[in-house]
């Protein structure tokens, strides 16, 4: 049996390699309770195999333990995973008794070794090369049992509870969940009752993880709010359809609801090549070109439902970090009023032009609209700031404007101009990834946090490229994109990401670093107090030529009055970019 120990290595492994999985799965969504179910599986095998290798009884003892611990919260977290994916929200009037019943088990199994209530009548042997303990009941491990018996049992009541109440969910994968915790629960009978050398509670529980891997991606399929959050449009205009590749109906927002009523009708898992409904066959047709397409990123059509015309695009669903076509997402939006203005263009062209510019400016708001509430996002996070994005923006929209007014010689464009003020908000966009913590923090930073703190910059280049490649111009991404890359250079190198020097910093960046310390030097922070203005122009003045552009900077500092009017709130360009 010197074989033995070696299958419990490797299933050890197998178990830490599908951690890993569930793990890089959690970038887009909340896992906590897979990678904590993993976990505690992967305990327990540590634990069987530290039996099967121990040379003395106190160190089998202890893997004895590490196998209970494992146990005693397994199915607690089986039942936290169902309620997640049924939409169920535990009470606290049985999870936390539920709680407290888990915890006990915990603390009766550190008894192991020290006294009789738990297990009895240890004996430690070698035999064949692999370590055996053997022992009999205690009163404590009776109550353990009830416990598991007790979990699978409530398990099963709350998915029927989510079935008589017709929460939206995936039957198969229920199914797959209860069948994993019926097998974890006999595998474990089994064991205690029967008297063998190899013990199946390992290999069952390998197997029990090695499903719930397989429905990792599924159950994330599912998540409808991180779906639509991963496309960074949730906006009210737009509605959002989720259809796995075999054509499952995953899920669709209110929205989508509201442009297409018979989506309120749709189940869960219901196929689109049915006709249930008969908008699911139009769109069944649309998924087919696109697959016929080699080359296809979207697809565009109209769906003429009743009154209204719906704009109609369907866009690949991406999964994980190899970036895989999982599925579709379907977006749907309300073109009634663009589609009637087609139809009179004839007889209205000049009407139909002012319309046109109208809808132009509507999406332009909308676009403007997300560039603030993305950095808004980033803003109500960081505690030190106040409005600091808002304040910043009107900054460098009163700058740009004197510079185009009073130098002439710069040949800024009207597009140039535009795209700077109004990626100004995105400067700090790259904080979103920085720790709370970090963030607010109060005092000094550790060389480790002001490492972290730096790489916002890159970050936040790197998030604004992703979000906005795809509708906005080019000219907008790449000034949005250098801004919030590089507006913490310096202009005699010592700035960061990269340490560019001079010139070489671009121009829009140039500009937002004036604006962006300019705030920070006259706003009062949890850390300091604000300077007067006069202090800080002087800083500004005595920083031309090693942290600022020098002739950008004496221009900022020729605005001076307008600045100071602007952040007493009497200019008239203080005017809301949102």
């Amino acid at each position: 049996m010197f074989f033995v120990p070696f299958l419990y290595l490797i299933s050890f492994f197998i178990s830490l390699a599908i951690l890993a999985g569930v793990i890089i799965s959690s970038k887009r969504h909340n896992n906590m309770h897979y990678i904590f179910f993993c976990v505690l599986i992967s305990i327990s095998l540590f634990g069987y195999w530290t039996i099967a290798m121990s040379e003395t009884a106190e160190e089998a003892m202890i893997g004895l333990q590490l196998t209970y611990v494992g146990r005693c919260y397994l199915e607690l977290v089986a039942i936290l995973i169902l309620c997640t994916f049924c939409k169920i929200h535990p009470r606290a009037i049985w999870c936390a008794p539920v709680s407290v019943l888990c915890v006990f088990s915990m603390m009766s199994v550190m008894t192991i070794g020290k006294t009789d209530w738990f297990v009895r009548d240890l004996s430690f042997t070698r035999r064949n090369e692999m370590g055996e303990l053997s022992y009999s009941t205690g009163p404590l491990e009776l109550v353990f049992e009830f416990q598991l018996v007790f979990l699978f049992a409530l398990f099963v009541m709350i998915f029927f509870y989510a079935h008589r109440h017709r929460t939206k969910m995936a039957y198969s994968n229920c199914f797959r969940i209860i069948g994993i915790m019926a097998l974890g629960t006999v595998s474990f009978l089994f064991e205690r009752f029967g008297n063998f050398a190899v013990k199946v509670h390992p290999f069952a529980f390998l197997i029990m993880e090695i499903v719930l891997i397989t429905m990792v991606q599924t159950i994330n399929m599912h998540d409808i709010d991180s779906n639509i959050v991963s496309h960074m449009l949730q906006q009210q205009d737009y509605g959002y359809i989720f259809i796995d590749m075999k054509r499952h109906y995953l899920g669709c927002n209110e929205t989508a609801e509201d442009l297409l009523p018979q989506l309120r009708y749709l189940e869960c898992e219901h196929i689109f090549t049915s006709k249930k409904a008969p908008v699911t066959g139009t769109i069944n047709k649309w998924l087919n070109e696109f697959d016929s397409r080699t080359d296809a990123q979207k697809l565009t059509h109209r769906i003429y439902d009743d009154d209204k015309a719906l704009s109609c695009m369907i866009r690949p669903l991406r999964y994980g970090h190899k970036n895989r076509q999982v599925g579709y997402t379907v977006v749907l939006f309300d073109d009634s009023q663009q589609f009637k203005y087609i139809n009179l263009l004839n007889n209205y062209n000049f009407e139909l032009e002012e319309k046109v510019k109208e809808k132009i400016d509507h999406i332009e708001e909308l676009q403007n609209h997300v560039l603030m509430s993305m950095a808004n996002i980033v803003e109500n996070r960081d505690f030190t700031t106040g409005d600091h994005i808002k304040r910043t923006s009107h900054t460098v929209r009163l700058f740009m404007e004197y510079l185009k007014r009073m130098k002439p010689e710069l040949q800024f464009s009207e597009q140039y101009f535009e795209a700077v003020w109004r990626a100004a908000p995105m400067h700090d966009m790259g904080k979103i990834a920085v720790r709370d913590y970090i963030l607010n923090k109060p005092g000094k930073y550790t060389e480790d946090e002001y490492a972290e703190m730096k790489t916002h910059s890159a970050k936040g280049a790197k998030i604004v490229e992703e979000v906005f490649g795809e509708f906005e111009e080019p000219e907008f991404v790449e000034v949005a994109v250098n801004i919030a890359h590089y507006h913490h250079e310096k202009w005699d190198g010592s700035g960061y990401p990269e340490g560019l020097k001079g010139e070489r910093i671009p121009m829009e960046a140039r500009i937002m670093a004036l604006a962006d310390v300019f705030d920070a030097l006259v706003s009062e922070r949890c850390y300091k107090q604000a300077m007067s203005y006069e202090q800080a122009f002087s800083v500004i003045e005595n920083s031309l030529g090693t942290h600022f552009d020098p002739v950008l900077g004496r221009y900022f500092v020729e605005c001076k009055d307008d600045l100071i009017r602007l952040y007493e709130g009497e200019c008239e360009s203080a005017i809301e970019i949102a």
